[in-house]
């Protein structure tokens, strides 16, 4: 049953709203389409590879890879090698571009349940989704994992708030959060944990344990796997680390850095003031606030945790990072924002705005959100072409080492097994990697293709016999 007080009507024709569910997302799935043509297998996503090459479903679903549980992975890669090989990544970019837009539709049906406007909540969502800083989200094939499992806990708070607790409310709750751990356990740390407390706070009863299952599965997890490798560094940089962190994401909605995070800090503490002083700040507003704010502390000190020493300030090269810190910090935000902007105009137009300046007051957020999108091009435009290089040089090498397993070592040389062919834009592919993908069919070197001089030094190392005989 869903609740009486349910999604805010909209001053917006029925046509119009409908239009706008349809052409927004579309808009932003065909964006990222875009930049996704000529793309192919990168870096972690030659683990996955060789992981379903090389071990049985049971063993590699349940494998950790630097910590994540990444089951759907597995089964999405495990499919993309069985069914299509790798010739092209069509079949990855599909499933990358579906779990986008699930989080598109996710976070905007969040938004518009905690009455945020129709468009505005779409052009919000969208700007999350298709954050220019935060590029690796839409071009990086492993990230469709982190993608969908934040969408499956958007989805389950948008359940919570929207239905009353029922057989079809809490099954929908617990299956969206348990799946989100077994998409990945790492988006799954924070985003499951909000959606959990949302239900709780919305909930209020014996209902709210159908999250259980989902934190138990969590804390098994970061209890018992090998979480491999991490890069915490001293309590001094983690704390700074931590707060590089949140005001780079912060200032990224903008296009922008740290400046911008502290600039926007100040508005965002403005209207907090506002929210609590006006009573905004209750119900569901409040309750997504609080949820966002954990998850955003729980999102930072989880990366500072790990990789703080890693990353450093390097927020290029692991820009992924910020999406998953804006995406609940503008859930909590977003609609406290937009319930203090109504109180104002409806305390300075008691009787309600002329026509013309309603409609320019309903049209400037999604306005000044699209523009924050536009602000964050240069940088997603910047990141792509040097993603599109290295993938480039990826491919060209994957094609070599075939063709040289194909036609052999020169005389007085043998392959070497171990060697990187790809170096280090891709560690993870190895000769014996190609060679087994060749033998079962899944990787047929092209005709005619120039093998350069040091991919052959690389993989064909002297015989034993040219060096007896020597």
């Amino acid at each position: 049953m869903s609740r009486e007080a349910s999604t805010p009507s909209s001053t917006l024709p029925r046509w119009a709203r409908v239009g706008a569910w349809i052409i927004i997302p579309l808009a932003g799935t065909l964006w990222a389409a875009s930049g996704l043509r000529g793309l192919w297998f990168f870096y972690d996503e030659w683990s996955m590879i060789d992981r379903v090459m090389h071990t049985d479903a049971a063993t590699g679903m349940l494998m950790s890879f630097n910590g994540h549980l990444w089951m759907f992975q597995y089964l999405v890669y495990g499919a993309q090698v069985s069914w299509f090989g790798i010739g092209h990544h069509w079949f990855i970019d599909a499933v990358l571009l579906l779990s986008l837009l699930s989080l598109e539709l996710a976070i905007a049906t969040l938004l518009r349940i905690t009455s945020v406007p129709v468009v505005t909540a779409l052009v919000a969502a969208g700007l999350l989704t298709y954050l220019g800083v935060a590029a690796q989200n839409m071009l990086f094939g492993v990230e469709l994992s982190p993608d969908l499992a934040i969408a499956l806990c958007v989805w389950a708070a948008a359940v919570a708030i929207r239905f009353r607790p029922g057989w079809f409310s809490c099954a929908a709750v617990g299956t969206l959060l348990l799946a989100a751990v077994g998409v990945d356990s790492g988006a799954a740390l924070a985003m499951a944990a909000f959606g959990a407390i949302v239900t709780v706070l919305t909930w209020r009863n014996w209902s709210a344990l159908v999250v259980t299952p989902s934190l138990i599965a969590l804390g098994a997890w970061y209890a018992f796997a090998p979480l491999g490798p991490s890069w915490p560094g001293s309590l001094g940089v983690r704390a700074a680390f931590t707060v590089h962190l949140f005001l780079q994401a912060f200032g990224g909605l903008v296009g922008g850095g740290q400046t911008q995070g502290i600039v926007l800090s100040v508005f965002a503490a403005a209207f907090l003031w506002l929210g609590i002083q006006r009573g905004i700040l209750a119900g569901a507003i409040r309750t997504l606030f609080i949820a966002g704010a954990v998850a955003v502390v729980v999102t930072v000190g989880a990366i500072a945790q790990s990789r703080a020493a890693l990353v450093g300030s390097d927020f290029i090269d692991f820009n992924r990072y910020l999406t998953d810190v804006d995406v609940p910090l503008v859930l909590a935000l977003a609609p406290l924002i937009a319930g203090s902007v109504r109180s104002v105009v409806t305390g300075i137009f008691p009787k309600g705005m002329p026509n013309p300046s309603a409609q320019v007051v309903r049209m400037l957020p999604p306005t000044l959100l699209f523009a924050a999108f536009l602000l964050g091009l240069g940088s997603f435009t910047s990141y792509a072409q040097s993603f599109k290089s290295w993938n480039l040089n990826v491919h060209e090498s994957a094609n070599s080492a075939a063709t040289v397993i194909a036609a052999g070592c020169p005389p007085g040389r043998s392959l070497d097994l171990a060697s990187q062919p790809a170096g280090s834009l891709s560690p993870q592919i190895t000769t014996q990697l190609i060679g087994d993908l060749m033998a079962r069919g899944e990787f047929v070197p092209p005709r005619g293709w120039t093998v350069p001089p040091q991919v052959v030094a690389v993989m064909c190392k002297p015989s034993a016999a040219s060096h007896s005989s020597g």
